[in-house]
Parts: C-alpha cells; structure tokens; sequence
C-alpha cells in the first residue's frame, strides 16, 4: 500500500484494488485477495475522512449562512414593528390634535359669549333701580334732601343686588355648558385612547408573531441542516465511525448555536442518533 495518497486519487486507487481483488479471486489466490481487501477498507476510511473533514467545514458555513440570512430577515421584520408602530402614533397624534383643537376652540368659544353676556347684563337697565331713581328726583324736587339721598341709595343697593344675580345666572350657565363640553372631550379622548392602544396591541401581535414564527424557523432549520449532514455523513463514512463522526456534528451544531446565543433544538439531534445510528460497542455486526 502507498503511505500517503491525496484525495484526487483515493477514489481511483480504490478502483483499481477492487479490479486487483477479482482477479486474485479468480485464480483462488485467496490469501492476496485478503490482502488486498485489507488494503481497500484502509483506503476507504482515509477517503472517508477526507470527505468529513470537508463535510465540517461546509457544515459550520451553511449554519453560519442561514443564521446571517434570518437575523437578517429578523431585523427587517423588527424595523417593520418600529415603522408600524410610529405610523398609527403618528396618525393618532393626528387624531388626538384634531378632538384638542375642536374642543379647545368650543371652551374658547363659551368664554367669549360669557364675558359678551356678563357686559350685556351689566349694561342692561334695571327697573327696580330707574323707579327709585324717580323717587330720588321727586324727593329732592320737595325739598326732602336727605330722603332722596338715602332713596339714591337705596336704589344703588337694588342694581348691585340685581347685577349680582344676572351674573350668578350668567356664570352658572357658563359652569354648565363648559362642563358638558368638557364631559364630552374626556369621552372623546376615552375612546380615541381606547382605539389607540388597541391598534397599538394588534401591530405589536402581528410583527411579533411574524418575529418568533422566523425565529423558529431558523431554529428549525439550523437543526435541520445538521440532520442533513448527518445523513450525508453517513452515506460515504464506514459504520464503525458513524458514531463518533454524529457526535462531532452534534458538537459543532452545539458550539455554534451557543456562542450566537441560541437554545439548541437538542431532541431531534438525539432521536436522530438514537434511531439511525447505533453505538458500534452495542452492535456485533458491522457494515463495511
């Protein structure tokens, strides 16, 4: 057997034995023919190491690929939450300044008519007042000085009296037309407030669910990936190491997913082991 031989011509040696092989067999040279089967399992299980040993490498690439192409996805999907959830406060913001400036301008409106009406009511003549007034005139015309005065007064007192009331009735309607105003607005901010957080809730639902669903399936799929190469593996590799060689892609789909931080999908690694591929210390017979 040649000591070293590169993988381009593994394959090809291998060829060659088996041909040897036959025609050893065919002129009952068994012993060579052992030989030279002896020979060809050696070869086997070097090319068989070359090929894993690429298989490993373009394992960790493709895990590393996928893991690049959905944070990727992931950070699009989280920039979309963000872009949503800015367009609905920005509408409501909207939404919330329109109710403030229609509301703001009725209160505004009220105390305008207030103040015109409490002036009106001020200017407005008070009949009570205009008949004492007479009295005072007719008094002072007899002479009667001090009774006019004290009537003058009197007469003062009753318009004080009265303009008191007005703006009594005045202010009350003021106090009750702002405050339905008020209620209204309040009812108003209420279930805008209501529509608001509820359209808040639905955007975050929807984007958090588009999130967690790539999530799981990256998760899914890094798995899914070592599965693979777990299978190929298993396709070029001789049974006695199909064991040890599952363990390593095991191991390196665990390194991987622990330094991104991930929680590795541990079940299905395992049940692929412990259903298609068997400890060769439990097994009497193996397949070469």
């Amino acid at each position: 057997m040649k000591p070293y031989l590169p993988k381009e011509s593994l394959q090809k040696e291998i060829q060659d034995h088996r041909i040897w092989r036959k025609r050893e067999i065919a002129v009952c040279n068994y012993e060579e023919a052992k030989r030279i089967d002896e020979t060809i399992k050696i070869y086997q299980n070097t090319y068989s190491f070359f090929e894993f040993d690429a298989l490993k490498d373009k394992l960790v690439r493709d895990l590393q690929n996928l893991y690049e192409s959905k944070e990727s996805e992931i950070l699009k999907l989280q920039r979309k939450k963000i872009f949503d959830l800015d367009q609905i406060k920005c509408e409501y913001n909207s939404m919330f300044e329109q109710i403030n400036n229609r509301f703001f301008g009725k209160l505004s409106r009220l105390e305008q008519d207030f103040n015109k009406l409490s002036l009106y009511e001020r200017s407005r003549r008070v009949p009570a007042q205009y008949d004492l007034y007479q009295q005072s005139n007719k008094a002072a015309i007899a002479g009667e000085y001090d009774l006019a005065t004290e009537i003058l007064k009197k007469s003062s007192e009753e318009a004080e009296k009265v303009y008191h009331q007005r703006e009594k009735n005045v202010g009350k309607k003021y106090e009750y037309n702002r405050s339905v105003v008020l209620l209204k607005y309040k009812e108003s901010l209420d279930v805008l407030s209501k529509r608001f957080l509820h359209d808040i809730r639905v955007a975050e639902s929807v984007n958090d669910e588009l999130i967690e669903n790539t999530k799981k399936q990256r998760d899914t799929q890094l798995s899914g990936i070592t599965l693979k190469y777990m299978r190929e593996m298993i396709s070029f590799t001789p049974a006695k190491f199909r064991f040890e060689h599952s363990k390593i892609i095991q191991d390196l789909y665990f390194d991987f997913v622990n330094h991104v931080e991930l929680i590795p999908v541990q079940f299905q690694i395992e049940n692929f082991l412990s259903t298609k591929i068997k400890d060769p210390q439990l097994s009497k017979k193996q397949i070469i």
